[in-house]
């Protein structure tokens, strides 16, 4: 990452703990709008236990698949999409470390758990476990960030695509109230970076997928 992104990354960063509190209020003080209840539902598309199970699936489908396949093409083709299921699921594993470790560490409380009335939402209980002080940073957006950007590997052109459609899936952890605005915006961070940190940390025992036809990770 060059200095200008991270320059720009942490000043967005400083515009989110800012509007953490006024948009915490205005969703959290209409529970019953639309909007609210359509996030209840496409939230779950960030799921970590649904792409756990699509990239350990992928990887013994192509493993397989590369077994009993005659055709060389084929079977070259199958190791590709191989390595890749496998970096996928490196992938989830070495940015969800990162995010349950600050989760612990930070402590921050759900926007559920809090005062729509009071001070900022900086209410931390840190080294704890329970769900309710695992705010920070999101799980949800790591993993959505996570998949659209080893799908960027696959089909760099559909970029732009795959990282508005995992904003908006992510964006919903804020109006489901289970996330702030900040929140969010680390987790999507990690899930982009951590993830190409994971590609380059693990090619070095897992060959990159499909290094002829675009840059890992855009």
């Amino acid at each position: 990452m060059t200095s200008t992104k991270a320059t720009l990354w942490g000043l967005g960063f400083g515009v989110c703990l800012v509007l953490d509190q006024m948009i915490f209020q205005k969703f959290l003080l209409n529970d019953g709008n639309w909007l609210v209840s359509v996030s209840h539902v496409v939230t779950d598309l960030a799921l970590g236990v649904y792409w756990f199970t699509i990239s350990l699936s992928l990887f013994f489908v192509f493993t397989i698949g590369k077994r009993i396949t005659r055709s060389e093409e084929i079977h070259n083709q199958l190791i590709e999409a191989r390595n890749w299921a496998s970096h996928f699921f490196l992938a989830l594993c070495s940015t969800g470390l990162v995010v349950v470790t600050l989760k612990f560490i930070v402590g921050r409380a759900r926007p559920s758990t809090m005062n729509p009335y009071g001070a900022l939402p900086f209410l931390n209980q840190p080294f704890n476990w329970s769900y309710l002080y695992q705010s920070f940073p999101s799980g949800h957006s790591q993993v959505i960030f996570c998949v659209a950007t080893l799908l960027c590997v696959i089909w760099p052109k559909q970029k732009p695509i795959f990282l508005v459609l995992a904003s908006l899936i992510a964006i919903t952890r804020v109006f489901s109230l289970m996330h702030f605005l900040s929140d969010v915006y680390v987790g999507m961070f990690i899930g982009k970076y951590g993830s190409q940190l994971s590609l380059d940390f693990w090619s070095r025992w897992v060959k990159l997928p499909f290094s002829k036809n675009s840059r890992h990770a855009p």
